[in-house]
């Protein structure tokens, strides 16, 4: 069976996945290409608690808090800082890839899967670690 082209059934099944790939490939190239002009801002909420400790071995609590902070990024520039309330903290130690963004900074360390916009901020003291799990949405541009 062929389409009006005279192309097979694997051909326009071949066809029809690169169109998807080529539009995909725009895609991504559209959103990751515009994000690396200027630096972008996640809001992000963290909501979930993990706590390890030399008293507890691991105490994991849902839903216990909704503590906002901002994250924002500079691809270019190879820049992650984190903002909660007024103070502003820039991270060191900063990796970002296509799929995740890392950086760490007096006691504390924070990663994101950019698939998905999920967070994880770790809170380092003398014999303990409290890990907390969030979600961040990419803050609208304006003007």
């Amino acid at each position: 069976m062929t389409d009006g082209n005279g192309r097979g059934p694997m051909e326009q099944i071949a066809n029809r996945v690169m169109t998807v790939l080529a539009l995909s490939t725009l895609t991504l190239l559209v959103c990751f290409g515009t994000s690396k002009a200027t630096p972008q801002e996640l809001d992000c909420i963290l909501t979930d608690v993990e706590t390890k400790s030399e008293e507890t071995k691991f105490d994991s609590q849902v839903a216990v808090e909704k503590r906002a902070i901002v994250v924002t990024f500079d691809e270019q520039q190879g820049l992650l800082s984190l903002r909660e309330g007024k103070a502003d903290k820039l991270l060191q130690d900063v990796t970002i890839t296509p799929t995740s963004m890392n950086g760490a900074a007096d006691g504390i360390s924070l990663g994101i899967d950019r698939s998905s916009w999920r967070i994880v901020f770790q809170t380092y003291g003398p014999n303990s670690v409290r890990n907390e799990f969030g979600i961040c949405n990419l803050r609208s541009r304006s003007g």
